[in-house]
């Protein structure tokens, strides 16, 4: 199972015309319409099966580890993430700490931080290349329909809720994993979401695998302080 960074950028919508004109310091910006503060890709190559019936929770946690550290130099390149992020040290002090832009979240043996919280008020948009082993447009395939495989991938992309959710024998693999890094806080988050099929054009892999690339646009309602570097 692999995973790659693609080249990521950041694209910053003109927030002239949506935003109302009244402003107090330390109030936030209320925003006629969600602005697009953040783009990037990530990709995602193995197992993604249906959740219909099972929580899939090793699927889920090895998808996780997949985005880990793409997330992670994502925030490498971005100032206004990686500010908040060496903030780290500080939120541990406090058990599900919440700095200006992430959460921390600790649940067994890992430290979760959630890079977009729904305190900052983001909002996620992702349009999805999904290559699986059968022909574009078959919505019903051996490794599941895709709905419900869909819906593994955006319990993949949040922190996890409890304990259950994380495999017992699991535990941070090395430094790189300390803080583990999740895309959201909660999958309710994702405001819209586009899926286009295409054939995988490879053989002798499981039905289950799949390989993704997944565009992120993060969006605001309302900017805050704590999001003002990002736009």
């Amino acid at each position: 199972m692999k995973a790659a960074l693609r080249d990521t950028e950041s694209e910053v919508g003109a927030p002239s015309d949506r935003v109302t004109p009244r402003y107090a310091p330390g109030e936030d910006i209320e925003l006629n319409s969600p602005l697009a503060v953040m783009r990037f890709t990530l990709t995602y190559d193995g197992p993604l099966p249906s959740c219909s019936k099972k929580q899939r929770i090793p699927e889920k946690f090895a998808i996780r580890r997949c985005l880990n550290p793409q997330l992670r130099e994502l925030c490498s390149g971005q100032p206004g993430l990686a500010n908040w992020v060496s903030q780290y040290n500080t939120l541990k002090e406090v058990a599900n700490a919440r700095g200006p832009l992430l959460s921390l979240r600790s649940i067994g043996a890992f430290d979760f931080i959630s890079l977009f919280n729904r305190r900052w008020h983001f909002l996620c948009e992702l349009s999805v290349l999904f290559l699986r082993r059968d022909h574009p447009g078959n919505l019903i395939t051996p490794g599941g329909d895709i709905d419900n495989r869909i819906a593994t991938l955006f319990d993949a992309l949040r922190v996890p809720q409890r304990e259950v959710e994380i495999p017992r024998t699991e535990r941070p693999l090395g430094d790189d994993e300390v803080p583990f890094f999740c895309l959201l806080e909660d999958d309710a988050q994702i405001s819209a979401v586009s899926v286009r099929t295409e054939k995988l054009l490879t053989s002798h892999r499981p039905a289950t695998d799949v390989r993704l690339v997944i565009d992120v646009t993060m969006t605001v309602t309302q900017l805050s302080y704590g999001t003002l570097g990002l736009a």
